[in-house]
């Protein structure tokens, strides 16, 4: 034997390996560019939150309690706004609306941001009347909060 290694063409190469010319061209990329969009969905759907308030919610409710006659509170589709019984008004940020049943009531939770940057949340009942839709808040049941006409 001369000690030259026999030569072996790419056709005739035994070994099981891919070969180069055998891969589709941006297979991986194309891969890579789903997986980054699937992410992508995965991450905006888990961000993604309900911030505008139904049409029933819509509007200014007013009470009849006597501490309470002339601090109406007002939601808009991004805002909670409260008149304050100092006479202040408070303008907060809607952040989230939850809404969920208990008791066999519907039952609303909005968080909002103040103007300093804290996260609050009223909950309320929302309920159907003969005189129209009122709400009542859960840490407050004797209060109605009926919506001004």
């Amino acid at each position: 034997m001369s000690g030259r290694l026999p030569s072996i063409s790419p056709d005739t190469d035994p070994s099981p390996r891919i070969r180069p010319e055998s891969r589709k061209p941006g297979m991986c990329r194309r891969i890579g560019w789903v997986c980054a969009a699937l992410l992508s969905l995965l991450w905006g759907c888990s961000l993604w939150t309900d911030r505008t308030p139904p049409d029933e919610l819509i509007g200014v409710w007013q009470t009849d309690a006597a501490r309470y006659k002339d601090c109406p509170t007002e939601i808009t589709p991004t805002r909670i706004i409260f008149h304050t019984v100092t006479g202040a008004i408070d303008i907060n940020t809607i952040q989230e609306i939850e809404k969920t049943t208990e008791k066999g009531k519907t039952l609303y939770r909005i968080h909002y941001e103040n103007a300093e940057g804290l996260v609050y949340r009223l909950s309320f009942y929302f309920l159907q009347s003969p005189e129209g839709s009122v709400i009542q808040y859960k840490n407050q049941p004797q209060l109605i909060w009926k919506k001004r006409k």
